[in-house]
């Protein structure tokens, strides 16, 4: 198929013409029924697509005789391929690849534990934390091993404890503060630690830009374990006898999590139970926004953000590591809105150019979304960054259906 070229109609568009043939127009990002006419001995498919017959390479296997949906997502760098994304066949699943076993019995146990305790009144952070810590103990060291069933499982209970206190993890922080009692040792001295966090961590709405949410989601704890291990690696680099080599440590001291382990720590030399229950409560969620980011091989934390429309918040920043050559991510923003309910946002960055998804079940949110799509392209535009797409969708479509739409696995190649 090395007739075939590409004429850009806009920015969103992409034409495939066959030199003899009726010219093919496809949209960035629009979802696409094939049929898929044979398997060549070559390992190539032959697609039928809206009347057009073309012939693509995959790497994923394919039913022969089959009607499939696939994602458009553009061509490579030299214009030569365009690349579809297999996303489901039209009447069956396909059937999933068999996980290799992992002690599958002990997660459902810890699983369903964490669940029992999910919906009694006054819920133990303390318990829930050990059982978190035999949880991520149990996983299989390549995470891939790990069943999806027990994925989705684990996500839907991880979940539904981050949203079980109704508060974000801004407001019970501050909260906490003010519940601090008087008579506790150094309490000055980590109320100005806290408020350090408060001024430089924590985004007021009307201030939010890319530098400083970069800031405050790498000091909201979830790496904390990382953070420690890349200065173990240094200072096991550093001779042991005559360096003066100072070690940077504030990106640890600043670190949500370390400032309420050390309180943690303080109260419990001085047995305030109460407020151990507290601070506990906000230590368990940032260990679940950990287990989440492990089991779904991403970084998963909450938007330390400022905004009295806004009920809770999360985002999950995830590399696409099945394709070397490509320089390609996706982020999932999860915001609970106090008028207009739940938005999701998926952003798709595929060698430097970006698919957004939308997704609410508010429709006049929606109707009101797409009349600042023009604004959206000029944003993108002035920070020269290219805007291939913008998807709006209702609750037709489930989140768990967004998330396949939006992984970078499970790509085929249609050589132009």
């Amino acid at each position: 198929m090395d007739d075939f070229r590409i004429i850009p109609q806009n920015s969103n568009l992409l034409t495939v013409i066959k030199p003899l043939g009726k010219p093919l127009s496809l949209k960035t990002g629009e979802l696409i029924k094939a049929e898929i006419l044979d398997i060549l001995t070559s390992g190539a498919i032959t697609l039928k697509i809206k009347n057009s017959t073309l012939t693509a390479k995959t790497n994923i296997p394919i039913k022969n005789n089959s009607e499939a949906i696939f994602r458009v997502l553009g061509t490579n760098k030299e214009g030569t391929e365009l690349r579809l994304q297999f996303i489901d066949y039209t009447n069956e699943k396909m059937p999933s690849i068999k996980a290799i076993p992992s002690d599958n019995r002990a997660l459902n146990r810890i699983i369903q534990d964490i669940g029992k305790l999910l919906y009694k009144n006054g819920i133990s952070s303390q318990k829930y934390l050990e059982l978190l810590e035999h949880f991520i103990k149990e996983l299989p060291d390549d995470i891939n091993n790990l069943s999806s069933n027990i994925k989705t499982k684990a996500q839907e209970g991880f979940q539904k404890s981050l949203t079980s206190t109704g508060k974000s993890i801004i407001i019970r922080l501050s909260d906490l503060l003010q519940k601090l009692p008087d008579n506790l040792i150094s309490k000055e001295l980590l109320l100005k630690t806290f408020e350090f966090y408060n001024k430089n961590m924590v985004i007021d709405i009307e201030k939010l830009d890319y530098t400083n949410l970069k800031n405050s989601i790498q000091n909201t704890g979830v790496i904390l374990e990382a953070k420690l291990k890349s200065i173990i690696s240094i200072l096991n680099k550093i001779p042991q006898h005559g360096s003066k080599q100072q070690i940077d440590l504030s990106e640890i001291r600043h670190d949500l999590k370390t400032q309420l382990l050390q309180l943690k720590s303080l109260l419990v030399l001085e047995d305030r139970e109460e407020s151990i229950e507290l601070v506990n409560g906000l230590i368990k969620d940032i260990e679940t926004y950990q287990a989440l980011s492990k089991i779904t091989n991403s970084f998963y934390t909450f938007i330390p953000i400022f905004w009295d429309r806004l009920i809770n918040s999360n985002i999950r920043f995830k590399k696409n590591t099945k394709d070397n050559k490509e320089n390609s991510f996706s982020c999932r923003i999860d915001l609970d809105l106090e008028e207009q309910g739940t938005l999701n946002i998926m952003v798709l960055m595929n060698n430097k150019s970006f698919i957004v998804y939308f997704r609410s079940e508010n429709i006049f949110f929606l109707n009101q979304l797409r009349s600042y799509i023009n604004e959206l392209n000029k944003r993108f535009n002035e920070a020269g960054l290219a805007l291939k797409g913008i998807v709006l969708i209702d609750n037709k479509l489930s989140l768990s259906k967004l998330d396949e739409i939006c992984n970078f696995e499970r790509k085929i190649n249609i050589k132009i």
